[in-house]
């Protein structure tokens, strides 16, 4: 029929838009041509590429294919090559159903994503797998966080919420090496901010931290929650109060679902291709798995998983070639997967502020790690000078039971982060840093700098009073031997908090824990030459189960500080403006 104006487009979209990334079209530089039957297609050419976004917009917004939808797109699809005349055509981010369009054409199609949506009528997760969210959400409420959804004037004009929003996506775009800012990956809060609703987190001083956009899929009278972003520094939860108070407020006024948007590579198998070549299969099946390990798409799905999702969309790429291609297939994919990385337009942002920022970023998300290991670093270049700890430091810094009481302070703190040699340094430090990352990760400062503090200072001085001291009543010969011992590492420190970590782990909890007590024992019971030092080895199983003791305690007491702080509190914020219509 003919080639599209944007507005025609645009028109089209809000009673035909069914994929919840059907709004992007309007964000990015694509063409629109629709055919005789009323399919719109959307589509940019790349070094010979055609790239179609998504599927067709089709009269009625189908979510399934009839028979005459097959002959429809037949007839759309023939006349869209007649006049486009593509040499390679590649349909991108489309759903499993428009599988039934594509396969009898001969397109070689493969699953490259999945896109959880959630029903808006039971949009609060419940039942234990969703604890993890209700506790987040939770936080947020502690720490004063409130929602609110903005009127449109606040986006349309100039005014200082504007302002504020927009420092925040300059802010998160800086915030990555490579910015993919083109084709299905373009970004614009503002764009038809007449169709979009916004939601905003606020902190008790009134400052913005997060922010996330409902763009509507008026087809299936649903939401696409996009750009979500979150400041940096922001209170733990504030995402999931969020999204969670944008869903009850979309539900209210009477949208179904909402999306929360696709992960992509998701599980890219074999299984899930057809028509593939072996070679093309390893091919993209290596590339997903170094897409997935730079964009965290795990990350992403566990996630989104808290909110339990009532349903999940495939979605799909399909390619067909239609001129003469002497290019082996292998090339010709890799052609394709290049074309399409000029699509998204990368730009490379290695900055002295992107260096600063992800050096900041470490350094806020994990000061304890990070300025343990710096204590262990110096003291292992001071003292050791890199190689075997000096009998003079280990005489006067080790921990031991004949040393004078007024030594033991220094001596219990010091000894934790001196080494015996390179191997015991960097195996040490670097448990070490790894379970203290760890336990950053679940726990607030305000309780584990403390805790952790008093791990250090006091470890050897429960080790004495618990598993040494009895002995001198008990077996005086084998208590000299214990005092006798020199010990140095941070080993009672790496056990602790072991155990704190495993005091959260919410399935197979007590089997897990077992397990690791048991492992602990049997290794110093099977490595110890001589008796005393099995018995002194044993103090790794007494602080493995203080740490474990002081998580579980922790996790009662934040669990009932979650059910005061959401005693009496609706699932919908009360700070959420009323909402400005249906979908």
């Amino acid at each position: 029929m003919g080639f599209l104006s944007y507005d025609e487009a645009l028109e089209r979209f809000k009673s035909q838009g069914r994929n919840s990334s059907h709004f992007v079209w309007f964000l990015t530089e694509l063409r629109f041509y629709e055919s005789f039957q009323g399919w719109v297609f959307g589509f940019i050419q790349i070094r010979g590429i055609t790239f179609l976004a998504l599927e067709p917009l089709i009269p009625g917004a189908p979510t399934e294919y009839t028979f005459q939808h097959e002959i429809d797109f037949d007839s759309a699809w023939n006349e869209f090559v007649q006049i486009i005349n593509p040499r390679v055509v590649v349909f991108v981010s489309f759903y499993a159903p428009f599988l039934k369009l594509l396969k009898p054409l001969g397109f070689q199609t493969l699953k490259i994503g999945e896109e959880p949506w959630i029903d808006l009528k039971n949009c609060i997760p419940t039942g234990t797998a969703a604890k993890g969210v209700r506790s987040a959400r939770n936080q947020a409420l502690r720490a004063g966080v409130s929602i609110h959804e903005w009127p449109l004037e606040l986006i349309t004009h100039p005014t200082p919420e504007r302002e504020e929003i927009s420092k925040l996506v300059l802010e998160w775009k800086r915030s990555h090496l490579i910015d993919l800012g083109g084709f299905m990956n373009t970004v614009d809060p503002f764009m038809h901010p007449e169709s979009r609703r916004y939601f905003v987190a606020k902190s008790r001083r009134g400052n913005l931290e997060a922010f996330v956009v409902a763009t509507p899929i008026p087809g299936i009278q649903s939401y696409f929650l996009e750009d979500l972003i979150i400041k940096k520094g922001a209170p733990r939860g504030i995402a999931e109060f969020l999204l969670l108070e944008a869903m009850t407020t979309l539900g209210a006024s009477g949208a179904k679902f909402a999306s929360l948007g696709v992960i992509s590579v998701k599980n890219l198998d074999k299984k899930y291709f057809d028509k593939i070549p072996h070679s093309v299969e390893l091919l993209l099946t290596r590339t997903s798995r170094v897409l997935t390990w730079l964009y965290n798409f795990n990350g992403m799905d566990t996630f989104r998983k808290r909110f339990k999702p009532q349903k999940r969309e495939f979605v799909f790429l399909g390619v067909k070639t239609y001129s003469k291609n002497k290019l082996p297939e292998p090339i010709l994919w890799l052609k394709i997967l290049f074309a399409l990385l000029i699509a998204f337009k990368p730009k490379l942002q290695l900055s002295g502020f992107w260096l600063k920022q992800k050096a900041g970023t470490l350094l806020n998300t994990y000061p304890i790690a990070i300025s343990v290991t710096l204590l262990s670093f110096g003291l292992f270049a001071g003292i050791n000078h890199f190689g075997k700890l000096p009998d003079w430091a280990l005489s006067h810094f080790s921990f031991t039971g004949k040393a004078p009481f007024s030594q033991w302070l220094l001596r219990s703190i010091v000894s934790d982060y001196i080494y015996f040699d390179p191997t015991h340094f960097w195996l040490s430090t670097g448990l070490l840093a790894f379970v203290i990352a760890w336990s950053e990760r679940r726990h607030k400062r305000v309780f584990l700098i403390p805790f952790f503090t008093a791990v250090s200072i006091f470890d050897d001085y429960i080790n004495y009073a618990v598993v040494i001291k009895p002995f001198s009543y008990l077996q005086p010969a084998l208590f000299e031997k214990l005092i006798s011992i020199k010990d140095v590492g941070g080993s009672l420190e790496i056990v602790t908090l072991v155990g704190l970590q495993f005091a959260g782990v919410r399935k197979n909890q007590d089997i897990f824990f077992t397990i690791l007590v048991l492992t602990v024992i049997l290794i110093f019971a099977f490595s110890s030459s001589q008796y005393h030092f099995f018995i002194i080895n044993l103090n790794h199983f007494v602080f493995l189960c203080f740490g474990y003791i002081a998580g579980k305690i922790k996790l009662e007491v934040d669990q009932g500080k979650n059910r005061k702080a959401s005693k009496g509190k609706t699932p919908l914020g009360h700070s959420l403006t009323p909402a400005r219509g249906s979908a």
